[in-house]
């Protein structure tokens, strides 16, 4: 049937379906979890690789490589190479280029610093 408009009047019924998927809060939290889990795995294999470009590119431009002497301590490596320069900033990059989380060190331990041609002759 038509009316005057020229429009169909009859009603079809056309089944819709809907696949509703519900998570629970534990479902929510253990995909949060995994998601988190792996971003955190991804961010672990992305820092090293990144540390170890950058070693690559820049030792043999401004660092130069030391062994840890015995009553070596950070402050003492920084002061020594720092000569008219911040000894906290030669601290802080020294820690940051070998990746270090404290200042403790060990005898015989290798580390890059920042190259000073003067200490080289100094020694």
């Amino acid at each position: 049937m038509h009316n005057l408009n020229g429009r169909d009047n009859s009603t079809v019924n056309l089944a819709r379906t809907s696949c509703v998927l519900k998570i629970g809060w534990q479902g929510q939290l253990l995909g949060g979890l995994m998601l988190l889990g792996m971003l955190l795995v991804a961010l672990w294999f992305h820092t090293p690789l990144k540390a170890a470009v950058a070693q690559e590119q820049n030792v043999s431009e401004s660092y130069q490589q030391i062994v840890v002497q015995p009553g070596d301590t950070l402050w003492e490596i920084s002061t020594r190479l720092a000569q008219d320069n911040n000894r906290a900033s030669v601290l802080d990059q020294i820690m940051a280029y070998n990746n270090l989380e404290t200042s403790e060190l060990e005898v015989g331990q290798t580390l890059y610093v920042p190259f000073v041609q003067d200490q080289l002759n100094a020694h």
